[in-house]
């Protein structure tokens, strides 16, 4: 599409096409925000609003940019339209948003472009001490949980150590989750690296 200002200073779009309306609003919405009095000539050339490094910017989608939990939301939306058409099952829905709130927990509500590799076995490795029950634990943040666990200091009503994931939960887990990164992926919103 192409952009210019027309006499009354209101932005003026000519040969949009279909797939172009979601770049259009994107636009709209930097020039509104971010770009201000900035010449055109320049927006494209002005520093990225994101503090995050994103992992391969180049390969990657704006949709980098997006927040953890709002594309988490996104995925929860695609998995209940696959609930409705039969093609999960119907309790599915619940165990992968309680899944990925644990995961959201661990990582903290980043930019989705910026996991690594490396967070996603950390993440792995912090799942074999978070507990397989989260009644005792409610209201506390996950990075406390697994160090209270790790230090044997995460207690039951009996003054046991509380019993944690087994293997298999937190493979579970971890399906949960490279279904949620594959999804990610496909949008062009994550290292390919991240998945696999």
């Amino acid at each position: 599409f192409n952009a210019h200002k027309d006499e009354n200073g209101e932005w003026a779009f000519t040969d949009v096409k279909s797939n172009d309306i979601p770049a259009v609003g994107e636009f709209i919405s930097m020039m509104q925000t971010q770009a201000g009095n900035t010449p055109l000539s320049q927006v494209a050339m002005s520093p990225s609003p994101v503090d995050a490094k994103i992992n391969d910017p180049g390969k990657l989608s704006p949709k980098a940019k997006t927040r953890l939990i709002k594309i988490m939301a996104e995925f929860l939306r695609s998995e209940e339209e696959r609930e409705k058409d039969k093609d999960i099952d119907v309790k599915s829905v619940g165990a992968t948003k309680a899944r990925l709130t644990v995961f959201n927990e661990y990582m903290g509500n980043v930019h989705i472009g910026t996991l690594t590799p490396q967070n996603i076995q950390d993440y792995r490795k912090a799942l074999r001490h978070y507990p397989s029950s989260r009644d005792t634990v409610e209201g506390m943040k996950f990075h406390d949980i697994v160090a209270m666990s790790k230090n044997k200091r995460l207690l039951d009503a009996e003054g046991k150590p509380l019993g944690v994931l087994a293997t298999t939960t937190i493979d579970g887990y971890m399906q949960v989750l490279r279904n949620f990164l594959t999804f990610c992926k496909n949008q062009y919103a994550v290292n390919p690296t991240v998945v696999d």
